[in-house]
């Protein structure tokens, strides 16, 4: 009887999950069936899941439309944003895991309140400083803006990796000879690669869909993300819905091919208390 119940429960389980996954699917679906759907049958009553003839004249606008420039734009922005962040948030995390002072609290409070900022809020003072640097109309500009917002949860998530890792590994690197310096990254750096990684992963996305920014200091459509592609390609008057979810579908695919590649280490590093 107690083996029964346990095996519907196993069962009732899977399906509770099997909701809440398509639950969070359907968007996906609907966004990749849209994309191969005529104009007529997108906006069609009662509406369909699969179509019922499938076209990909939506997939050849959108590429003649320029979107992989847009995506390159992205990409760019995205890997030096992530290169920058984990880079200054191992170092800083390292850091503040290993200096005892009253201050390391203070900074941590300053990095939370950073952290909670929206990026809405940010905009106008790095509009004033980036216009007095002379860098705005940039892609720097752009990546230094992201970086800002991104830095402050690298730094307080590698912080608690690295407070978990013993010092007496630094001190037999340092009796066999290495430096500080080398210590952190022959030894430390290796073993929180977990964690760098899943800052890294998270990093990339949000950079990579970044639109306040790209919107506020970039004047050059040519220089744009997709996000804002993605905007400027929605028509005014009347909105071909196939080609926004084929724009859609394509701009989210190195997104998808990242995690899908990563899915293993991201997982291990949210799960094994990489955060904790």
């Amino acid at each position: 009887m107690r083996k029964l119940i346990k095996e519907n429960k196993k069962v009732l389980l899977s399906i509770v999950g099997l909701i809440i996954l398509l639950f969070y699917l359907f968007p996906a679906i609907w966004m990749v069936s849209s994309s191969f759907k005529s104009l007529s049958e997108t906006l069609s009553f009662p509406p369909t899941i699969i179509p019922n003839n499938i076209q990909v004249d939506s997939f050849i606008r959108v590429l003649n439309s320029g979107v992989l420039r847009f995506m390159f734009n992205s990409l760019v922005i995205a890997t030096a944003t992530t290169i920058l962040t984990v880079t200054f948030g191992a170092l800083a995390g390292y850091s503040l895991s290993r200096v005892k002072s009253k201050w390391v609290n203070w900074i941590l409070l300053i990095f939370l309140i950073a952290q909670m900022l929206p990026e809405v809020l940010m905009v106008t003072p790095l509009f004033i400083i980036f216009s007095d640097m002379g860098i705005m109309n940039t892609t720097l500009a752009v990546i230094l803006g992201k970086t800002a917002v991104s830095l402050p949860l690298a730094v307080i998530m590698l912080r608690t990796t690295f407070l978990a890792m013993p010092r007496s590994l630094e001190e037999a690197a340092w009796i066999d000879g290495c430096t500080r310096i080398g210590a952190v990254f022959k030894i430390l750096f290796p073993m929180a690669k977990t964690g760098i990684l899943v800052i890294a992963a998270m990093t990339f996305m949000f950079s990579y869909g970044d639109f306040i920014f790209s919107l506020s200091f970039l004047n050059d459509l040519s220089r744009q993300t997709v996000t804002v592609g993605l905007y400027t390609f929605i028509g005014a008057d009347v909105t071909r819905w196939n080609n926004v979810m084929a724009f859609a579908t394509i701009i989210s695919l190195p997104l998808i091919a990242m995690f899908i590649a990563l899915q293993s280490k991201i997982i291990q590093g949210m799960t094994d208390g990489a955060f904790k």
